[in-house]
């Protein structure tokens, strides 16, 4: 499995996948293959959960890409990590009167009031890199997502790691459970190493909220490290904070493999730098695009696309096949999945 994922980018059946077999070589295209006409003109507005999130950053650049491509007018707000910068952010966006609102990593549940307001309005949502809620849960969701495939990306450093320690890793694994897609994956890292005999897990936090200070970076990892004195992996659930967590781990002059998911410009570099083992990725630019067709499809009154249907693709990276310039996109065998959407979409 680690060969055949560092050959370059593989299509995972479904976003949870538990099994290397669940995993093809990205060898076709099996995204969209048609879509509505798109409206001549429309207005989006985007909500950053954090603007100090490479991979945040990096899926609004694809959002804004793929608008212009369609003549599309965008703008974008932060909402600084907060919920009470989320729902500044969302008023902000609603008396704008866009025609849809694209959040990038912005959990639903956190917002529940300025999503009722916006189907009031009559405005199209999109959850970027969210998870719609359980059935049942009686929450009011997204009018779609576009599901950063985190849980599957978390699945290759799973079976990275357990080829890599011959089936004796013994992992860290931090989360962030106000973040439902992060906390998903780290379950299914945790769950597949539940199905190796030899190998062990540690569960703690690691707060988005603390990772803008160094300080706390460096408590929470030194006291993940000092419960769990024989790890071989730390996993880290994104990039925020990263640094600080490669500095942390030196100074403990522990013999640990950092591992990470997104796959982000900051988690690459680090890679490359071989300050990090490895990291599960998936294009945030590609994030970006796929917004902008469930847009399309909203505007037009047509079903949106769910779970794996939007066709993102992932990439296990380690330090032996990182990118020198720190995009995933640099990854072989990258679809070109701009060349993918413009051709449903009808543009140049």
């Amino acid at each position: 499995m680690a060969d055949l994922a560092r050959a370059g980018w593989l299509a995972p059946s479904n976003l949870s996948p538990s099994s290397p077999s669940e995993f093809k070589s990205y060898d076709k295209w099996v995204g969209p293959t048609s879509a509505p006409a798109p409206s001549h003109t429309a207005t989006v507005v985007i909500i950053a959960s954090t603007k100090q999130s490479p991979p945040v950053n990096q899926s609004a650049d694809g959002i804004r890409q793929a608008a212009t491509a369609l003549g599309w007018k965008t703008s974008e707000l932060d909402g600084l990590g907060t919920t009470t910068g989320y729902e500044a952010a969302f008023d902000t966006a609603l008396s704008q009167h866009p025609d849809a609102i694209i959040t990038v990593a912005l959990p639903s549940q956190q917002v529940q009031g300025k999503l009722a307001q916006a189907k009031s309005q009559g405005i199209i949502t999109i959850g970027g890199a969210d998870v719609p809620p359980d059935k049942g849960a009686g929450s009011i969701p997204y009018d779609a997502y576009v599901e950063f495939p985190q849980s599957a990306q978390l699945a290759l450093v799973a079976f990275e790691e357990i080829a890599r320690t011959n089936g004796h890793a013994d992992s860290i694994v931090l989360t962030d459970p106000a973040y439902p897609n992060t906390d998903n994956g780290t379950k299914l890292y945790s769950s597949i190493m539940a199905g190796c005999k030899g190998c062990t897990t540690h569960k703690g936090s690691y707060l988005v909220t603390d990772t803008g200070d160094a300080g706390k970076v460096t408590a929470v990892i030194n006291g993940a490290l000092a419960n769990a004195p024989k790890a071989t992996t730390l996993v880290i659930p994104f990039s925020l904070g990263l640094p600080a967590v490669v500095q942390a781990v030196k100074d403990s002059g522990r013999k640990i493999a950092i591992v990470t998911k997104d796959g982000d410009s900051q988690g690459l570099s680090l890679t490359y730098d071989k300050s990090v083992w490895a990291v599960g990725g998936s294009s945030t630019t590609w994030l970006g695009w796929a917004s902008i067709d469930q847009v399309i499809r909203g505007m037009a009154g047509k079903p949106y696309l769910v779970g794996a249907e939007t066709g993102l693709g992932t990439a296990l990276v380690t330090q032996e096949n990182a990118p020198k310039d720190a995009s995933i996109d640099s990854v072989p065998g990258l679809p070109n999945y701009q060349a993918e959407y413009k051709k449903i979409w009808n543009v140049k």
